[in-house]
């Protein structure tokens, strides 16, 4: 597992790309002053490296993975945290994910949940509010 990790740490992205449209999403949603923040099940230390390198910090309040807290998704958890640092109710949020435990942890913290059907992992367990197929389609659920 530590030979594992070390190589991934330093090829983490190799191959890892922004879906299409997704940059153009997250630019309208910061300049509509939004606030985002990442929220992964990875070692925090490997989503720092991936958002930098992909040039992407700037557009998020907070980053966090799945060792920033003592539970990772599905808790509600960290996503609780985040709303109260925010200064902002559930009924007011968005997960946007493309995993059960992403949707699973939106619906357990009280906020509308959008599942990205183009991502991780076919939904299995949970239900999502909203279904996009494409990144451009978050814009019409959180405008």
């Amino acid at each position: 597992m530590a030979s594992f990790m070390q190589y991934y740490k330093e090829h983490c992205t190799d191959s890892t790309l922004l879906f299409p449209g997704m940059e153009n999403v997250l630019k309208e949603l910061h300049s509509s002053n939004i606030n985002m923040a990442v929220v992964s099940n990875k070692a925090h230390h490997l989503v720092d490296i991936i958002i930098k390198e992909l040039g992407l910090y700037d557009y998020f309040k907070f980053v966090y993975g799945g060792d920033s807290f003592d539970e990772k998704k599905p808790s509600a958890k960290p996503l609780l945290n985040i709303i109260n640092n925010l200064n902002v109710t559930p009924e007011n949020s968005f997960m946007v994910g493309d995993s059960d435990n992403d949707v699973l942890a939106g619906i357990s913290a009280g906020m509308k949940t959008i599942y990205c059907s183009y991502g991780y992992a076919p939904l299995k367990k949970s239900t999502s509010d909203y279904v996009v197929d494409n990144p451009l389609d978050i814009l019409n659920f959180v405008r």
